[in-house]
């Protein structure tokens, strides 16, 4: 048995000026749970606080900062960042984290998905210098190529460094936050993030994991198209990434990966889902598609059953269930 796929409302918030009827769209569709995503402005929360109360469906999961803060204009899940050298903006950050928090609470969800801040060069970025290499590169050469191998190198020891001074920034962050956490009796899903700058660098985030883990308020969340994107980059194997992390999965985003862009409709790119399934176990983790707003329904649909269709076959063949 693994767990019920639901779907963020990336896919439909910014069509929307009533959360009801928001929500009533993806119940249509026959999902029974959804995420609240980072595009949930302050004027659907009536709606789908109404929606809840009349049981068109179930909130799993929220994505920090919902609702958005009301200086946000649209989807900002990194305007305040906990990472941030501003002691202000690290105080507008907790205070937003707080309000998604209550939010979750009052919304039966279980999880909260948060990024988790980044480090930033403000002159000489080597992460621009990086993309704009690559930007006519097809990903397929890039293994192979010599200059770009030297530049992700020096790419990745420049990026170590600057998280060296922001990591100590985001524990202290985190400490704050995490007794909130466990009073509201929630937990944080850390995202794997695609943008490089992002925090936890990738191979930071089973130390990361294994700091914070003992609280019981936190848990790893895999996304399916940024960790695709950072494969294409040379940066992590996929397989290995989920041996570390996998086994502390409280949640994924599952979309597809096509001609470098994520949040496309599963079973159209080259995503390969069926590495996820030893690790979702139905008592521990969310599953929540996350696509485009351009994606249409009848492609949901279509890929919600290619994706039933790989997790039944994997787990028919007796790939095992792991927590």
């Amino acid at each position: 048995m693994l767990p019920p796929l639901s779907l963020s409302t990336c896919w439909n918030s910014r069509r929307h000026t009533d959360g009801y009827k928001m929500l009533e769209e993806i119940a249509g569709l026959g999902f029974k749970r959804v995420e609240l995503s980072h595009g949930i402005q302050i004027s659907l929360v009536e709606g789908i606080q109404a929606a809840i109360k009349d049981h068109v469906i179930e909130v799993h999961s929220l994505h920090n900062f919902c609702p958005l803060p009301p200086v946000a204009r649209g989807a900002a899940p990194n305007l305040y960042r906990p990472t941030a050298p501003d002691a202000k903006e690290r105080e507008l950050w907790f205070r937003h984290t707080l309000q998604t928090l209550d939010f979750a609470v009052e919304m039966g969800a279980k999880c909260v998905v948060l990024h988790l801040g980044d480090v930033q060069f403000p002159w000489r970025d080597p992460v621009e210098s990086l993309e704009h290499y690559i930007k006519d590169i097809p990903y397929t050469r890039l293994e192979h190529d010599k200059n770009y191998i030297t530049l992700l190198s020096k790419t990745i020891e420049r990026l170590r460094e600057k998280s060296a001074a922001a990591l100590p920034v985001l524990y202290n962050s985190l400490e704050r936050l995490i007794p909130h956490v466990q009073e509201r009796g929630l937990l944080l899903g850390f995202e794997n993030r695609e943008d490089l700058r992002e925090l936890p660098l990738d191979e930071s985030f089973p130390q990361l994991l294994d700091d914070f883990m003992p609280t019981g308020a936190v848990g790893y969340w895999h996304d399916s198209g940024h960790a695709q994107l950072k494969a294409n980059l040379g940066l992590i194997d996929i397989k290995e990434h989920l041996s570390l992390n996998g086994p502390r999965m409280i949640g994924c985003h599952l979309h597809d990966v096509v001609d470098g862009r994520d949040h496309r409709p599963p079973g159209t790119g080259m995503v390969d889902f069926a590495l996820l399934t030893p690790y979702l176990d139905p008592e521990k983790v969310v599953v929540i598609m996350e696509l485009s707003p351009h994606t249409e329904a009848q492609d949901i649909l279509t890929s919600r059953t290619h994706l039933e269709s790989i997790f039944k076959s994997q787990t028919t063949d007796n790939a095992p269930i792991t927590g």
